[in-house]
Parts: C-alpha cells; structure tokens; sequence
C-alpha cells in the first residue's frame, strides 16, 4: 500500500524538469500568476489522487491481512476439534484397556494407568454402584445415589456414554468422564481435570487468538468475531463482548461470502476507524464474521504531509522562481530524484544519506522517516505472512510440506517441458495400528516415519505429507532406473524396525507413481493417477509399487461408465427387479421372495455397480427405489388375489446410516396398505462387523415396527456365532460358500454344529445356493427346513412370480 503511494510520488518527482532562466521583462508577473494557478490546481488534483490511491491500498492490505487471518482462525477451530477428538478417543481406550485387564485392577495399577493416559481420574465399580478402587484411594466404599451422574449412567441400559465437561459432585472444579460397562455390570469411569483441558486449548480459543493478533499487529485497534446470529463472540475491547449486530448491512455481505470496509465511528479513539470483515470458514461452510479495525491516523498523517508537500512545493517555487531557481530548487529537486532513483523499495534494507538537499531537506527528512516507516512495517508484514504462509503449506505434525505446498510445486514444475514422477506412498495398516495403540502413538509414529523421509530429501528429491497416512514424493526424474532406484532405498530406509517406547514396528507402503508428462498432463491428473496407481499397489506384496498404466486408466474409465449408467438409471427408470423364491423344503412351498436388483438394457453385474454405488453415495437413492418397486409389486400382486409372501430386500451399511429410512418404509406399506411382516431387510455379515452399534440399533427399530429382518452370507468367514448373539433378527442365511463346503456327507457333522448352536441362539436358518438333490436330501434330515437356491429356482421376472404363488396359493 505505502510502496504503491511512494512508487508514485518518486514517478511524479522524476517527472519534473528543471526550470529554465526567465525573462523578467516578458514573462514575470503574468506567467507566474499563470504557473501558480496551474501549479495549484495540478497539485489539489495530485493530492486528492495520491490520498485516494493510498486510502484503496489501505482497504487492500487489510483486506489480504484479515483474510489471511481469518484461515488461521479456521485452522485454529481444526486444531481444537482434533484436539478434543483425541481426547475422547484417549479416555476410551483407557477405559477399554483397564476392563481388558480387569483381573489387575488395584488402586495402584489404576493410578499407574491414569499416569500412563495422562488421567487425572479413574474409578472402578461393581454392578450395583459400590465403588471398589480409586486411582487416587479417596472414595473407595462410596456409592452413587439418585440423581448423580454415575447412579444415571448404572440404569441407562447403555455400553458406554461420553459425558461433556461438568462441575464434580465432590468439589467445584470440572471434569469430563467416560463410562464403559462390562458384560458382568461392572464399569469403569475414567476422566481428566477440565482445567487442565482449557489450559491446553487456550490457544484455541477466539478471544485468546484476537489478542494474539491484535498483539502482533501494531497497526489494528481492534479484532472481532461474530457468529451467524450476528453476536460478538469475541473482542478485543471486552466489553462489546455479547453485542448484536443484527441489522448491520456489511455484516450481512459478509456472510454472503465478501470480504468488506467499511468506515465506523470508533468511540474509545473518537474518531472514524476503518473496519474490514471477512467470513470465517470452516469445512467449506461460512460459519462467523471475522473483522478487524484499522486506524486512519497513518492515512491522516499521509494527507497532511501530502498537502504540505504541495503547499511548501508551490509557495518554494514561487518565492524563489526567479532569485535561486536553480541553486536553490532543481539542483536540489535533482539531487532528490537520483536518491529515489537509487532507492529500492522491496530491497532496501537501510536509509543513509549525508547530502544537503537545501529547501528539499525538510522533505527529505520526512520522506526518509516515511521510507523507515514503511521498511519496518515492510519487515512486519513479511513475518506475519511468513508465519501465515507455513500454517497454509506447512503440515503442523510432521513440518513436512503439506498438500498445498505439493500441488504449488507441481503447478509450478508442469511446465515447459519439464519431466518428473510423482510417488504415491501409503502406509499399510495404520488404522489398525491406530485403533490398537491409540491416536497419539499414530502421531508419534507419523513423526517417526517423516523423520526418516527427509533422510531421502534432496533438491531433486522433495517429500510432503499428504494427508493422514499418505505421504508424496516429487521426484525430478521419470526413467525407469532411478525409479527403481529411489524406491529400492526408500524400502532400505524402512527395512528397520521404527522404535516408540517399548515397541517396535516394521512399516511398509503402497506405492503408486505416475509421471508427467507421460501419464498425466495437469497437476490434478498426476494426483489422481498417481492415486489410482497406488490403490493397485494395495493388491499386490507388501513394499509393492506399481507405475499407472493403460489398464489402470481403463478400469477407471470402467467406473465412471458404470456410475454414469446409475445416475441415468436412477433419473430415468433404469432399474428392474428379480425375484428368488425361499422354500420349505418340507411343506414343498414359496415361504418368502429376495429381491434383486439389475439395470435395465445392460449385462453389468450388481457385484460391479453395487460397490460404485456406495462409493459414490448413490446407494441411498437405489434403496429408496428398489423399496417402493418391491412394496408397489406386492400391491399388484395382491390386488390379483395373489396370497403375497414375505418379500427381503438387501441393504448397505450406508443405508444403516439413513435415519428417516425405517419412517419411509412405514409410510410406503401404508400407502400401499401392504402388512410390515411382508416386508423384510437383509443385511450382510460384513456390515454388522464394520457397524455393529448402529445394526444393532436399525434393527431393533425395524422389528419393532413389524419388519422382518435377516442376516445375509453368514458362514463367509467374517463373524463368529458368539459375536452375533446381540443381534435379534428374525433369519440366519447360510453363504452359498458355506452350504458348498458343509453341506456333504463329509462335513455334515460341522454344519450340524453351527446350525445347533444358531438354533440355540433363537435364529431360524435359512442355507442359500442349494444347487443339488444331496444337499436337499441332507437338508431335510436336520433343522434347517427353509432354503434358496437354483435346484427350486432361478431369480424370476415379476410375472413368472405370480404363477409361481399362484401354485402356492392352491
């Protein structure tokens, strides 16, 4: 802004030229009246101009500053919600850990596990509340009575339940506590002083962050912040704290996604300030109104030298035009502009200078301390943008580059016909790792990895942390022998155990590479092949790396066509839906039907669109579609006089996260006035692993609302018998994979006993992928009287169904 308005002020001084002799006798009084009427207007037009363009460069720079600002304020929101996250996560694996080792619980060995978590508290208590052990042997022998947090969590029926910060029932300070219960009643409770919590996340906090900034910059008044409704949230000046600004028009743009200045009366300064506000974001959502205020006191100062620059300049060459025109004025004026000249403003570090400058002294001692000024502000800015800018492309854990700073780098090397790879890697099972040993041993175990990347850095080497356990490697070289080279060191690097406390770890990758321009020809095609290539390395060996390819690119291309397909399927009325019937193989009759979804005009199977439909959350929409064309059918099976039977459809996982779900399939069966016990749900054994609080939870809403409910491809290998015992469905179906290798004479003994023990359990069973007259034989010698499969019937059009039920019916 200040290097803009000097910029122009040493143009319009090298613009000058030296005045020649005058003759007096011609050209005086009159041209000097002349000049000094050009001479002021000139320089009334100059002032307002120059005033002007510093004010717009002030608007400018604050404008760049509080945005700049503002994303810090959202990294700031990130880091505290992570923060927090991994404190619950922390507070539950003790609290898992302590009941895993329940036969060691003490006093001691709880204080020893609360100094290991870096936990202020930890109690353990039987099932009827009486406290048996306290970490800190204070309260052992105490129970809970009603009313008390601990005396709800013992009747509310639930596994575990994360409490928010409260007051302690014991004394005035807060807590934050984690309940889990064990199969037997007995519970742990574990927490953390909240005190010590707001002392780590001070540095999160708005009001602690405005003062930072507000601290770091000179130049502002004042920072705020307002939230959505228009209330200060936080100030600088406290007691605005709590303020409404409803009704404030630049606020209102402001949260329409502008960054905008306006002028405010400012009354502790009593005098006019210039605000600027920007959103604050956060995951792409404006969530607040960020502003900060500037005072016009250098713009003020600015106006004032200006005019009296043009004032002292006119009346200077007017009083001594003619007597010491140039002694006095353009041989100091030439003086003045060589020194401008000379003078950079990015680069200048110092002003010297010695010389007189005669009438020009004075301006030049104020140009000069305007010129140090600036430079110090200059050296500010930069530090502040510096510190900026690492937040923006440095990654705060491992302070690698980050994400941004790779694709900056890329944008800038895709050119000119430069060649270079980009190196996808991967770690294999750190998610395992992480929900075994917990979030902050991944950290230091990210830390440990990154440690060891830079090993490998050179100016043709660079390494970012991409995100999560993805890291990038941009390599300046794309022939195959230095490939394989850098890659062979990089398993060297990693062919030692990592080394955190007493563990050691063996880590390995998948590796992707793609190369420009050979396989991408963007930044964002080298990411994404790259990625693509990566996802093919997970199939392959451990340490494995696999460089994109025309069959990578078409497997793609596959994906997309088929997720083009199901998007015009799901506008248009592509789907259509087969029917497998259920039989009781002893009363020879259809029990129930499973529906089965295919695309119209097209042989692409449902094991191909079925994952891109999940993976491209699709699946929600198919649902709801096979659903109403299930329940429709049965309508218009019924109204043919046709005895329906229980019709199954199959859902997702996704589907389980869909909470109006079970509300539309009410409202359909009563629109289509079908009986809940005629629709049922299949969910496969995969999901109840992956979501088993939230299965557990749909289907005990669906049959309580009459909705028969199955487990789909049991036997596949996934869970145990034991593991299923919380899930109250109505069927068990034996996998097609489990009938084939049971159910003959050799194994029959093995599929007895699983069938036992689902029996005991209360399931019905049901075996799928019955193919042959021995398995029906088998069958009917043992318990499980209901199958599925292609020796009765092939899945059928709806209307082959209504002659198969209509045999059923007589």
């Amino acid at each position: 802004m200040i290097s803009k308005l000097l910029h122009y002020v040493f143009e319009r001084i090298l613009q000058m030229k030296k005045t020649k002799p005058i003759n007096v006798q011609k050209m005086f009084y009159v041209p000097l009246i002349v000049f000094f009427i050009i001479t002021a207007i000139l320089g009334l037009i100059t002032y307002n101009f120059i005033a002007n363009r510093f004010k717009e460069e002030m608007i400018s720079s604050g404008s760049a500053l509080a945005e700049t600002l503002s994303v810090g304020i959202s990294d700031k929101i990130e880091h505290k919600k992570f923060y927090l996250a991994t404190l619950d996560s922390t507070l539950i694996s003790a609290g898992n850990y302590i009941i895993k080792n329940r036969d060691l619980i003490s006093n001691e060995y709880l204080h020893q596990i609360a100094e290991s978590f870096v936990l202020t508290d930890i109690y353990w208590y039987n099932s009827d509340g009486l406290l048996l052990n306290d970490a800190n042997d204070e309260f052992v022998g105490w129970t809970p009575v009603i009313g008390d947090p601990i005396y709800t969590f013992m009747h509310s029926g639930l596994d575990m339940y994360i409490e928010d910060i409260r007051r302690g029932t014991e004394d005035d300070r807060h807590y934050k506590f984690v309940y889990i219960r064990d199969i037997d009643g007995y519970f742990v409770q574990v927490g953390i002083n909240a005190d010590h919590i707001h002392e780590l996340t001070q540095k999160f906090e708005y009001q602690y962050v405005l003062e930072q900034f507000v601290a770091n910059n000179s130049e502002l008044l004042y920072a705020l912040i307002v939230d959505k409704n228009f209330i200060s949230i936080a100030d600088t000046d406290i007691d605005e704290i709590g303020v409404d600004y409803s009704g404030d028009e630049s606020y209102e743009k402001v949260l329409q996604g502008h960054t905008v200045s306006s002028n405010w009366y400012y009354e502790k300064l009593g005098d006019e300030v210039l605000e600027i506000s920007t959103p604050i974001y956060y995951n792409g959502e404006i969530i607040g109104i960020f502003g900060i205020g500037y005072s016009y006191q250098n713009y003020n100062i600015i106006r004032i030298f200006l005019f009296s620059t043009f004032s002292v300049l006119i009346l200077s060459i007017m009083s001594i035009f003619a007597v010491i025109q140039y002694v006095r004025v353009v041989k100091p004026l030439n003086q003045f502009s060589k020194k401008i000249e000379t003078i950079s403003i990015e680069n200048t570090i110092e002003i010297k200078d010695e010389k007189d400058y005669g009438v020009l002294s004075g301006l030049n001692g104020i140009f000069t301390d305007l010129l140090s000024n600036f430079i110090k502000k200059r050296d500010e800015n930069r530090k502040i943008i510096h510190e900026m800018t690492e937040l923006a492309f440095v990654d705060q854990l491992t302070k690698l580059p980050n994400r941004n700073a790779c694709i900056q780098l890329l944008t800038d090397l895709c050119v000119n016909g430069n060649q270079l790879s980009v190196i996808y890697l991967d770690i294999d099972d750190f998610k395992s790792i992480n929900d075994t040993r917990g979030h902050t041993f991944g950290d230091v175990l990210i830390q440990r990895i990154a440690d060891r990347f830079i090993q490998i850095q050179t100016k043709d080497t660079l390494v970012f942390r991409h995100q999560g356990d993805e890291f990038l490697i941009v390599y300046k070289f794309t022939d195959d022998e230095k490939i394989q080279y850098l890659i062979e060191e990089t398993k060297k690097m990693f062919s030692k155990p990592i080394k955190i406390d007493e563990s050691s770890l063996y880590i390995n990758f998948s590796i992707g590479l793609a190369r420009y321009p050979l396989d991408g020809k963007s930044v964002e095609q080298l990411l994404h092949y790259a990625d693509l290539a990566m996802y093919e390395a997970k199939k392959e060996e451990r340490m494995s790396y696999v460089i994109f390819n025309d069959e990578i690119s078409k497997r793609s291309i596959r994906k997309n066509e088929v997720l083009t397909k199901l998007k015009d399927a799901i506008s248009n009325d592509g789907f259509y839906i087969l029917y497998q019937p259920q039989m009781d193989i002893q009363k020879n009759e259809v029990i129930g039907l499973e529906a089965l979804l295919r695309l119209k005009d097209s042989n692409i199977s449902p094991y191909e669109f079925i994952p891109i439909a999940e993976q491209n959350r699709l699946i929600n929409n198919i649902g709801r579609i096979v659903i109403e064309k299930v329940i429709k059918q049965q309508r218009i099976w019924k109204d043919l006089g046709i005895k329906i039977v229980p019709t199954h459809v199959n859902f997702s996982a996704i589907q389980l996260q869909d909470m109006k779900i079970i509300d539309y399939i009410q409202k359909l069966l009563e629109e289509y006035d079908i009986q809940p016990e005629m629709f049922g749900v299949e969910i496969t054994e995969s999901t109840i692993i992956d979501k088993r609080e939230l299965t557990i939870d749909t289907l005990m809403r669906m049959k309580s609302v009459g909705i028969k409910t199955a487990i789909d491809d049991f036997g596949s290998g996934q869970a145990g018998i034991n593991y299923m015992s919380d899930f109250k469905v109505d069927i068990v179906k034996f996998d097609k994979s489990f009938s084939d290798r049971y159910l003959n004479q050799e194994n029959i003994e093995i599929f007895l006993t699983i069938l036992k023990f689902t029996s005991d359990l209360g399931f019905i069973t049901l075996a799928e992928g019955i193919e042959t007259k021995e398995q029906v034989d088998l069958l009917k010698d043992t318990s499980c009287k209901l199958v599925q499969g292609y020796y009765y019937y092939k899945p059928q059009q709806s209307q082959v169904i209504v002659e198969i039920l209509s045999k059923n019916s007589k």
